[in-house]
C-alpha cells in the first residue's frame, strides 16, 4: 500500500486539473483519447511503483492492468469530481478530463462529429447508466468522503482481486493472495491507529460496494455501444481498442 500511495501522488500530479474547469456540453472524443493516452501511461507508471506487480511476467501484468483499469477510473473520476466540485447533493459534475467537465443533471450533452439525430436515439440508453452514477457512485462517495488511502486501498483490491481473470500465472495467484493478506493488515492499521476507528467494518462494506457498482456502470456502457454498433446509430474507429474499451 505504501508504493502504491507513492505512485498514486505521482500520477495524481499529472491527471489531476491545473486550472479551471469548463463544462462541456459537446463531448470531443478526439480530445478525450488524448487525455484518455496520458491517463494510462500513468496509471501503468503507478502500478510499477508497487514492486510485487512490477516484478510478474509480461502477460501477468498486462492482464492485470486490463482488468484494473476501466473500473479504476471510473472511481477515480468520480472521487475527483468530489474532491474538485465538493460534497453537494446538488451538484453533478463529473471531471470529464483534466480540463472539462460534464453534468449529470443535464440531458443536453452531444457527441461531436456525430450524426445528432441519430445519436438522440441512444439517449434513452444512457438515462439510465446517468442514474446509476448518481445513486450508486456519486452520492456514496459525498457521503463516505473517501480519503487519499482509501482510494488507494481501492486501486489495491481491484489490482489483486484475481478470480475472474484468465490466463494469470499460477505464481500471479499466489502474489494476489499474499498481497491481498498485506494489505488487509495495512488497512486495519490505518483504519485503527490513523483514523481511529474501532469499528470500521460497516464503512469497509460501503466503499467495496463501489467497486461492484463501476462494474456494473461499465457493463452498462458496453452494452450501449454493442446495441449502437448493431444498429449502426454512430461509430468510433479506435486504435487499440482492448485498453481504451470502457
Amino acid at each position: 500500500m505504501q508504493q502504491l500511495s507513492f505512485g498514486f501522488n505521482r500520477f495524481y500530479e499529472v491527471i489531476r486539473p491545473k486550472g479551471g474547469i469548463v463544462l462541456a456540453t459537446e463531448v470531443d472524443r478526439l480530445c478525450q483519447f488524448e487525455f484518455q493516452e496520458k491517463y494510462m501511461i500513468e496509471l501503468a507508471k503507478m502500478l510499477m511503483c508497487c514492486d510485487r506487480f512490477a516484478s510478474l511476467p509480461f502477460e501477468d501484468k498486462f492482464s492485470l492492468y486490463k482488468n484494473v483499469r476501466p473500473i479504476f477510473q471510473t472511481l477515480e473520476r468520480h472521487w475527483s469530481s468530489v474532491i474538485y466540485f465538493g460534497p453537494s447533493y446538488d451538484d453533478w459534475r463529473l471531471l470529464h478530463d483534466d480540463k472539462t467537465a460534464i453534468d449529470f443533471a443535464s440531458l443536453n450533452l452531444k457527441f461531436k462529429n456525430v450524426d445528432q439525430e441519430m445519436f438522440k436515439k441512444t439517449v434513452p440508453l444512457w438515462i439510465p447508466i446517468r442514474d446509476k452514477n448518481i445513486k450508486f457512485l456519486m452520492s456514496p462517495m459525498k457521503t463516505l468522503q473517501l480519503t487519499e488511502y482509501e482510494i488507494v486501498f481501492l486501486l489495491a483490491h481491484i489490482l489483486w482481486t484475481v478470480q475472474d481473470i484468465n490466463g494469470l500465472s499460477e505464481n500471479a495467484v499466489r502474489v494476489s493472495e499474499e498481497t491481498t493478506e498485506q494489505i488487509a493488515s495495512e488497512l486495519h492499521n490505518y483504519y485503527a491507529y490513523s483514523m481511529r476507528i474501532s469499528n470500521y467494518a460497516p464503512r469497509l462494506v460501503k466503499i467495496t460496494r463501489l467497486i461492484d457498482a463501476a462494474k456494473e456502470i461499465r457493463h452498462a456502457k458496453q452494452d450501449v455501444w454493442t446495441i449502437a454498433k448493431i444498429f449502426d446509430m454512430f461509430r468510433f474507429e479506435i486504435v487499440g481498442s482492448e485498453l481504451t474499451e470502457l
